[in-house]
């Protein structure tokens, strides 16, 4: 969660998504868990070709930030 708060919110909160976020929502957690289960957000945050890459016009994020988001994704994408 504060991974996504830090890197994605000023972006994809529900008051911002519409202006700034594409329409993509992701702030509470049924949002984020359809975004993680289609495979795009590994996308975005690793900047994959076919996908947006995500902070937008910023660098990658942090390996290590990553890395928890993958562990979190390859565990499931549980509500915790």
């Amino acid at each position: 969660k504060p991974i996504i708060q830090n890197y994605c919110l000023a972006c994809h909160s529900n008051s911002n998504a519409n202006n700034l976020g594409g329409n993509l929502e992701l702030e509470n957690f049924n949002d984020l868990k359809k975004i993680s289960d289609s495979g795009l957000l590994k996308k975005v945050i690793n900047h994959e070709s076919g996908a947006s890459p995500m902070p937008k016009g910023s660098s990658k994020m942090p390996a290590c930030e990553i890395s928890k988001i993958e562990q979190w994704l390859s565990s499931g994408a549980l509500e915790n």
